[in-house]
């Protein structure tokens, strides 16, 4: 594990492409927010710094969609994530994930 979120943001862009995860663009700088929790860090501060969870995205968009796409599914991908594999978000590309109410 990881003492801070900039030792594994450093790390992750060492061991994996530079690809975004939600449409594969190449993402050409690293800022913060292209390294996304997949469960949120608040809701699962435990796994705030473990690498499975955090998903390489291109920009705020995508890194919306990957939320939208794990919402609703955070039991299973905390299976997943610490069984130790990174979870394949396309899984949940179709998924009917969330159902929102008009206020």
């Amino acid at each position: 594990m990881f003492e801070n979120q900039k030792d594994l943001f450093y790390h992750i862009r060492q061991v994996r492409p530079h690809r975004c995860v939600i449409c594969g663009k190449l993402i050409k700088e690293a800022i913060s927010w292209c390294f996304a929790h997949i469960l949120p860090k608040g809701m699962f501060p435990k796994l705030k710094l473990w690498e499975n969870n955090i998903a390489l995205v291109c920009s705020i968009e995508c890194h919306k969609e990957l939320d939208r796409r794990v919402s609703g599914h955070k039991h299973e991908l905390q299976i997943l994530i610490l069984a130790g594999n990174i979870p394949n978000l396309d899984d949940y590309a179709g998924k009917d994930n969330v159902t929102r109410s008009a206020s």
